[in-house]
């Protein structure tokens, strides 16, 4: 099975390959804002922007798979 992407082809086969301790921790990252918002509490002004990064992306990714807007 061949999931087609903007940027690349994933092939199903190829999916653990793809999860490392990095990876891991970035999704677990993600899940935590989505239940408790921001670690800091003061918006994202105050949080790294490496933080902003993969949260913008998984958020992007989840909203284009579910079909829903940020915030809803």
């Amino acid at each position: 099975m061949i999931i087609p992407s903007t940027e690349f082809t994933v092939r199903k086969g190829d999916i653990p390959s793809y999860f490392n301790e990095t990876t891991t921790a970035q999704m677990e990252m993600w899940e935590d804002f989505r239940l408790f918002g921001f670690p800091n509490g003061r918006g994202y002004d105050n949080e790294p922007a490496l933080y902003i990064d993969i949260i913008k992306a998984l958020e992007t990714e989840y909203s284009k798979r579910n079909k829903v807007g940020h915030g809803q």
